[in-house]
């Protein structure tokens, strides 16, 4: 069977493939990855190295993607973002073309499980014109796994007839995968560096798209070890010799993961990501900076 997954970001491509194994998939399929994150070109390349079981193809967008499976007409196809208006017509296109066609939700990370992904006015006008307002609303979506489904259940204003969970958890994946998507992100050095350092503190901070240098000042202190994750999607460019700077391609929950067993007390700072989700270590101090307003 001819099934396609479509990825934006570096956990979204290990969601995927837990999703491919959860389900016991074979024959052609392919994991269509977005050339939107940083150092994606590379991270392609070595997953196909690593997983000769799927083919892996780097596009140029998310709406290419589509566009590419409505060429194809896979019998199934993933996708973890089902709301806006060109989304609903290139889906509208797809179900068109191959009406018998399985087109399926994955989770894409907090964002799956909200009910603000727009304002109040613009969200009744959506619902009165038929246009979904949370993801999993779409009328041309037939399912959705998820990590968390009575989370989903209860948070999502519409969704498909079927909600199924994904087995195992996200955690136990990248566990059993961890020396793997090391090599696959390229995180040897920093990995190193963090085993080798003489402190049993570390603090991380996970950035949002916008970062500001500043935040380190405000943010780290004085001791300790210091690690910067920039988002994947973010451009800026740090040099620093006092912190050390993760790859920005490489998922939070690895590195918070490795860090939680090398060092007694972890905290992590982040702005709203998808890690609460995922990881639940009791040395780790996860804070939400969305919830501190004078921060």
């Amino acid at each position: 069977m001819n099934t396609i997954f479509i990825a934006e970001r570096p956990t979204q491509i290990l969601t995927a493939l837990a999703l491919i194994e959860d389900l016991g998939l074979s024959g052609d399929v392919q994991i269509l990855v977005a050339d939107c994150f940083a150092d994606a070109s590379s991270v392609v390349i070595r997953f196909s190295e690593y997983e000769s079981r799927v083919s892996f193809r780097l596009v140029a967008t998310y709406g290419e993607a589509i566009d590419i499976a409505a060429a194809e007409l896979p019998a199934h196809l993933f996708i973890h973002w089902d709301v806006g208006f060109g989304t609903q017509r290139r889906l509208k296109r797809l179900h068109r073309q191959n009406k018998g066609s399985r087109i399926s939700l994955f989770e894409e990370g907090v964002g799956t499980y909200r009910q603000d992904i727009y304002p109040a006015i613009k969200k009744l006008i959506f619902r009165l014109i038929g246009l979904p307002v949370n993801i999993g609303g779409s009328k041309y979506v037939d399912d959705i796994y998820v990590y968390d489904k009575k989370k989903y259940v209860s948070s999502a204003l519409v969704r498909p007839r079927f909600v199924k969970q994904i087995e195992p958890s996200l955690a136990s994946f990248i566990e059993a995968r961890e020396a793997q998507l090391i090599s696959i992100f390229s995180a040897r050095d920093l990995i190193k560096s963090l085993e080798e350092s003489s402190s049993s503190v570390c603090t991380i901070y996970l950035s949002s798209w916008n970062f500001k240098e500043l935040d380190l000042e405000e943010l780290f202190p004085k001791n300790g070890v210091r690690v910067l994750k920039l988002h994947p999607h973010c451009q800026t460019r740090v040099l620093r010799d006092d912190i050390l700077v993760a790859p920005r391609s490489l998922p939070a929950e690895l590195l918070v993961m490795i860090a939680s067993r090398i060092f007694d007390v972890v905290t992590v700072y982040h702005s709203g990501s998808s890690l609460p989700l995922y990881i639940n270590f009791e040395n780790v101090a996860l804070i939400n900076l969305k919830n501190f307003k004078d921060i």
